[in-house]
């Protein structure tokens, strides 16, 4: 909100949806929690710039509980409230945008690399440390690399239930979306291009980095790289997305649709976790008493 003298200005961010079933076309205001609409033919509606391809959910409602159960499953310092399905507040299958980019990348990087070497007389012990300048240059073409284009789900929990297979993913046709929802798109691929530059510099980085060896410890110290980008997509992939409240505070998982992967911070039940503190510095206690003897 911007005042200037008297003169009240709302910024505001417009999204076109457009039926795939009856092509009936609204446009909405974005809401932070926003979700895709119903058409009145029942469809769900999706932003005009509709995705390329589509990664179906290959399992349902029934085995994404089974999948949280089973992860929850053992954990022992979780409040008792997750021993049952009472703690679930929602759980929804959402189809996640993402940008997808093809690329070529260079990279050339300077490294400091270090050996150490181990002398003794009658008297002393010596190491010795010898310091190395290396230079290494690389090239790689990357496939794929998934930026969400939604900002209604974390960085850290959409990153967390990767990788996607994108050779299942299938052309997108308006059928896919029936008895589904999606995140509406709201990062374009332009902005995308910077979470894309960053995955690429790091992977194509730790990639060079690994090939120098015979070295005790290797330091990176400065890079340069340059991304080429050959084509861009847009893809739905497949998302469970849980969320239950315990303490007045909310808390969200993330199940990949497609492979099952599971991502999540999860409450900690501070009585029990004392409780096992406890029990733990007594059997370490009668342990030394043992040893002592």
């Amino acid at each position: 909100m911007v005042l200037y003298k008297d003169l009240i200005v709302f910024a505001m961010v417009v999204i076109e949806y457009k039926c795939p079933r009856c092509e009936n076309e609204i446009a909405l205001m974005q809401d932070q929690d926003a979700v895709s609409p119903i058409c009145p033919c029942g469809a769900t509606m999706i932003n005009i710039t509709q995705p390329d391809v589509i990664i179906p959910f290959k399992f349902d409602k029934y085995y994404a509980e089974k999948i949280l159960a089973s992860h929850l499953q053992g954990k022992i310092l979780l409040p008792s409230l997750f021993k049952t399905q009472s703690y679930i507040e929602s759980i929804i299958a959402v189809y996640i945008p993402c940008w997808l980019f093809d690329c070529s990348a260079s990279a050339d990087l300077h490294c400091q690399g270090i050996k150490k070497s181990f002398l003794s007389d009658s008297a002393y012990n010596y190491t010795k440390t010898d310091y190395y300048s290396i230079n290494r240059q690389g090239t790689a073409f990357f496939e794929n690399v998934p930026v969400k284009a939604s900002l209604q789900i974390d960085n850290v929990l959409m990153e967390s239930i990767e990788p996607f297979s994108y050779t299942e993913a299938l052309e997108f046709q308006g059928a896919h979306l029936d008895s589904y929802t999606a995140y509406a798109k709201d990062l374009d691929s332009a902005k995308a291009k910077l979470y894309a530059v960053e995955r690429i510099k790091k992977t194509l980085e730790s990639l060079i980095v690994s090939t120098v060896r015979s070295y005790s410890r290797v330091t990176l110290q400065s890079s340069s790289v340059q991304v080429h980008y050959h084509s861009i997509r847009c893809a739905f992939v497949p998302v469970w997305i849980v969320k239950t409240i315990y303490k007045d505070r909310t808390y969200s998982f993330a199940i990949n649709g497609q492979n099952g992967n599971f991502a999540g911070e999860l409450p900690l039940s501070r009585p029990r976790f004392w409780a096992c503190l406890v029990c733990i510095s007594a059997v370490l206690f009668l342990l030394g008493m043992l040893l002592l003897r």
